[in-house]
Formats: structure tokens, sequence, C-alpha cells
């Protein structure tokens, strides 16, 4: 699978991979989410079913290496690229957090990552 920490970065703004989704109270309801979610990414981005899997399990391990609570925030995003150049880093991360709240969730690590897919063109 795709590795997050193994792609090449470019700076490429002006992107956005968002969706209206409701909140549902019953299981049924929460697995026709989980469904409809999977399907939104899926159009949404570049990758296939099994590249979104793999890139949910790297999601994951970044998300859970300082704070389990399910979001990427910044000292987890840098020290999952590894990188020095903070400047470099807090730029590429706000590029990723698109609602601006501090922290990466899954859509928008799938959304930030997709834009670096050689797959197809970004529009």
């Amino acid at each position: 699978g795709v590795s997050f920490v193994s792609l090449r970065l470019h700076l490429i703004g002006g992107w956005s991979c968002t969706t209206d989704l409701e909140t549902m109270g019953n299981s049924a309801a929460k697995l026709q989410l989980i469904s409809k979610e999977l399907h939104e990414l899926l159009e949404v981005t570049h990758f296939m079913q099994d590249e979104i899997a793999a890139l949910y399990g790297d999601f994951q391990k970044i998300s859970a290496s300082q704070s389990d609570d399910g979001l990427i925030d910044k000292a987890e995003f840098l020290e999952s690229l590894g990188l020095k150049d903070r400047m470099f880093v807090d730029r590429i991360f706000q590029l990723f957090d698109e609602n601006g709240d501090g922290a990466i969730n899954f859509r928008e690590f799938l959304c930030g990552l997709s834009v670096f897919r050689t797959r197809g063109t970004v529009e």
C-alpha cells in the first residue's frame, strides 16, 4: 500500500475534498453511513478501496503515536514526517486540516494524500 511517510510532498493549493454527511443514530443507519462514506471517499479521492483500508491503518498508527484520540495533531504529524523544517510542516499541516480545527481527521488525511496521487487529475 501507499505509505504516508514515504510520499514525496508538493505544495498544491485550492483543492477541497469535503462532502456533507449527516450523523445517524442506530446501528443499521451507522453501517449505511460507513458504506456511504466509503463510496464518497472513493469518488472524491484517487484511491481504491484496498488503498483506503491500508491508509486507515497508517492513519490509526499516526493518530495514536502520542494521544490515541483518532485525530492527528501537529506534533504527531511532525513526528510522522520526520522533517526538520517546521515552517514547511506547518504549511502542509494547514493544507491537510481543511476545517482549521488543529487536528486532521481521517477524511482530511485521505483527501490531503489524494492530492499527491498520480492516477488522474484533481478537479
